[in-house]
């Protein structure tokens, strides 16, 4: 997207729900500044692959905040 907006800057929060054995259960685009649905489409496609430590006591859900500053 910077190929094609080079100013293109913002921020992205994303709810993830991570489940019992660590992967991303669910991934979602809650706010976007960046004017860009395929920044928000990108990153999404790339946290549904990530995998984290698991969780005590069952799934968790968070809202992870990315920002993007053109330079």
């Amino acid at each position: 997207e910077l190929k094609r907006n080079p100013n293109l800057a913002g921020k992205i929060e994303i709810e993830i729900t991570i489940g019992e054995d660590g992967r991303v259960e669910s991934a979602e685009v809650i706010g976007n500044s960046t004017g860009s649905d395929a920044v928000g489409s990108c990153a999404l496609s790339r946290i549904r692959r990530w995998r984290f430590p698991k969780p005590d006591g069952g799934s968790v859900t968070f809202v992870a905040p990315f920002t993007f500053i053109a330079s």
